[in-house]
Order: structure tokens, then C-alpha cells, then sequence
């Protein structure tokens, strides 16, 4: 009984550290696209359109692939970048774990 309770919890602060790293990336990546919008309407025109439509759209492919090129004009922008790096990183490890303590949790409730 006290496996399955670990095995709860565990999950429950995974879940819980999955959930803040997913609002601090899209805040992080509001950030960009704001700034993108404001000073280089281009770039963030090319970022949001999808095919022939338009610009606002959400294009996570594209803005994936602006966020990993490593040229940058832009010293702000390069920090911006940098920054959602970082919380993606914490993203990826919060799924990680959330899968891992899943698992462990299924795995439990067989055991007992």
C-alpha cells in the first residue's frame, strides 16, 4: 500500500512539474513571437503562416526550427531564443519523468 501512495505522489509532482515548465515555455515563447512581431514583422510573418495562410497561425515546426538555428541577427533575440531553449529542456525532462513515474505506477498496481 505505502508503493502505491509513492507511486501517486511521485506521479502527482511530475504531473505538477510537467504542468508549471509548459506555462513558463509558452510565456517564454509569447515573448518571441512578440518581440519577433514587433521589431521583425517579416521573420514573424514567415514563423506564423501556414502555407497560403496567413500570418497568426501557429506554426510549432517552423518556430522549432527558427529557435535551434544557431544565426541569429539579433542580440535580443539570441537571448530570447537562449531562453526558450532552457525551459525546453526542463519541458522535455518533465515529460520524461511524468512517463517514467506513470510506468512505475502501472507496474505497481500489478504487483499488488
Amino acid at each position: 500500500m505505502q508503493l502505491i501512495s509513492f507511486g501517486l505522489i511521485s506521479f502527482f509532482i511530475s504531473f505538477v512539474y510537467l504542468f508549471i515548465t509548459s506555462i513558463i515555455t509558452a510565456i517564454r515563447i509569447y515573448e518571441l513571437k512578440s518581440y519577433l512581431k514587433a521589431n521583425k514583422y517579416e521573420t514573424w510573418r514567415e514563423l506564423t503562416s501556414f502555407g497560403k495562410i496567413g500570418p497568426g497561425m501557429e506554426n510549432t515546426f517552423k518556430l522549432m526550427c527558427y529557435i535551434y538555428k544557431v544565426q541569429c541577427e539579433d542580440e535580443k533575440i539570441q537571448r530570447l531564443k537562449d531562453n526558450v531553449r532552457t525551459i525546453l529542456i526542463y519541458w522535455y525532462i518533465g515529460w520524461g519523468i511524468t512517463f517514467l513515474s506513470f510506468i512505475f505506477l502501472y507496474i505497481l498496481s500489478f504487483l499488488i
